[in-house]
Order: C-alpha cells, then sequence, then structure tokens
C-alpha cells in the first residue's frame, strides 16, 4: 500500500504481500517490510526523510543494526545523489514515473505469504525514448563536446516502457529478455 507522508510528498509502503528478495549475504531470503521511494516533484528533504524510515526501522545510527535483523537498500539516481547531499539537481528526468530515490528494508526469513511467480504474462508492445536515428544523432553529439574538450563523458540514456499487469518477478523475467539486456537475479 503506497501512502503519501503528511508532512511532505515523499512515499512509504509496506506491501500487503511480502515478496523475496535476492538472497541474503549469508545465503537467506530476505523479506520486504518497508518501501521508501523520493521523486524530485515531491519536494521536502529526502536525507531527512530516509532517516526517519531507518530510525523506525532501528537503523538510524551507525553500529544500529543488528546482526540477523533489518537492513536496506538503497537506489538513487543522480537527482536523488544530489538531493541527498543538500546540491542542486540537474535537468529533470524524461522519465518522471521512476523514482529518484528508493530504499526498501528487509529482513531475514521466509515471508509467510510468499507464493510462485505467475507464469510469464507477454508484455504489451515495448515503446522507446529514442527513434534509432534521434540516439544516433545524441551520440554524435556527445563524440562532438569530448573532441572540443567541452564533456570528458557522457551517458546517454534511453527509456523502454510497456504496459504490463503480471507478478513483478514475471515483469523482471520478460525484461531480462529483452535484446542485450543483462540482469543479475533473473
Amino acid at each position: 500500500m503506497v501512502r503519501p507522508s503528511p508532512d511532505r510528498g515523499v512515499r512509504m509502503s509496506t506491501p500487503d504481500q511480502a515478496l523475496l528478495l535476492p538472497p541474503g549475504a549469508a545465503g537467506e531470503a530476505l523479506v520486504e517490510v518497508a518501501r521508501w521511494e523520493w521523486r524530485r516533484a515531491d519536494g521536502g528533504d529526502p536525507a531527512a526523510a530516509l532517516g526517519e524510515l531507518l530510525a523506525a526501522h532501528g537503523l538510524g545510527e551507525a553500529g544500529g543494526g543488528r546482526p540477523g535483523g533489518p537492513s536496506v537498500v538503497l537506489l538513487a539516481g543522480a537527482d536523488g545523489c544530489a538531493a541527498l547531499a543538500g546540491l542542486p539537481t540537474g535537468r529533470p528526468s524524461p522519465c518522471p514515473a521512476v523514482p529518484d530515490v528508493v530504499a526498501v528494508v528487509a529482513r531475514p526469513g521466509e515471508p509467510a505469504s510468499a507464493r510462485p511467480l505467475d507464469p510469464p504474462v507477454p508484455p504489451g508492445e515495448w515503446t522507446t525514448t529514442w527513434t534509432d536515428a534521434e540516439h544516433a544523432g545524441a551520440v554524435e553529439a556527445v563524440r562532438e563536446a569530448v573532441a572540443r574538450g567541452d564533456v570528458y563523458q557522457v551517458n546517454v540514456v534511453g527509456h523502454r516502457r510497456a504496459a504490463h499487469r503480471a507478478h513483478p518477478g514475471a515483469l523482471a523475467a520478460a525484461v531480462a529478455q529483452l535484446p542485450g539486456a543483462v540482469y543479475g537475479g533473473v
């Protein structure tokens, strides 16, 4: 269930059904117990909100974790990293549905409500943010900028999107089938 925080536009959720995450360092399964997402458009201080999430799960202070206790996985994009550090953010993401920061709190153990993945369901038609010609043009523009000395390195990123209504594990399996895609743990 995703619900807005009353004091800022962040999203925290606790899944109605536990999902198995990749095996933990000791080889045991991890169960997701909470998830927090922040997008640039949410505003507020993502570092403070993240601190609240960590504190709520006993992870707010150095050495606050305990063996066998919860752990957190943090994923942050460029805007998320800048916002967490209190630095200016860059241009808005071309894909605002993707969070700029995600934190998943997990604990070791088998979820009580674990269920097998649904059979694979093909996704809808894939769309991309670039045509082949637009991508080639962007790559050429980057090469010219490097040659002029304007930049040292640039990541040209494109996004793919397709409608999908199956279990997230089935979606991960479908994405792993894309040409050139390499995803661990699928």
